[in-house]
């Protein structure tokens, strides 16, 4: 088999067998046109809060320790929260930079089964609805 051939039968094999399933297709179909649409927002007064929000695991939290120190140099009056699982909270509950710490069951991160389908999308709806009440002038993942 010469080169060309061989690299047009790996290309078709790999489209064959890397192609996603219908489910993530209409899946990606669905956030791609959700991300489109228009969104209305409140004009608010600056809040004085910065929310760090970080799913990963234990490991990864303590590597950001020190740009939160960082932060908190820099801008000492402002409010530092951050979100994060519940498997990480303790790290930044008795951490001085930080004002506040938030919890989150991350799908993505827990290992705990979905109820549903659609079960991941209500918990990011109510959780961004809950953040969106207590405001934040920026946030950084």
């Amino acid at each position: 088999m010469d080169r060309e051939a061989l690299v047009l039968r790996n290309r078709a094999m790999a489209e064959a067998f890397h192609k996603l399933p219908l489910k993530h297709q209409a899946r990606r179909a669905a956030l791609m046109t959700l991300a489109h649409l228009p969104m209305w927002r409140r004009r608010t007064a600056p809040t004085g809060r910065i929310l760090l929000i970080r799913p990963d695991h234990l490991g990864d939290v303590l590597l950001t320790t020190p740009a939160i120190h960082m932060l908190r140099q820099k801008l000492p009056d402002i409010q530092i929260h951050a979100l994060v699982g519940p498997w990480s909270a303790e790290v930044l509950a008795h951490d001085p930079a930080i004002d506040a710490v938030l919890t989150l069951e991350f799908p993505g991160f827990s290992r705990n089964p979905k109820q549903n389908i659609r079960s991941p999308y209500e918990l990011a709806f109510h959780s961004a609805r809950q953040l969106r009440r207590i405001g934040y002038d920026t946030a950084f993942i």
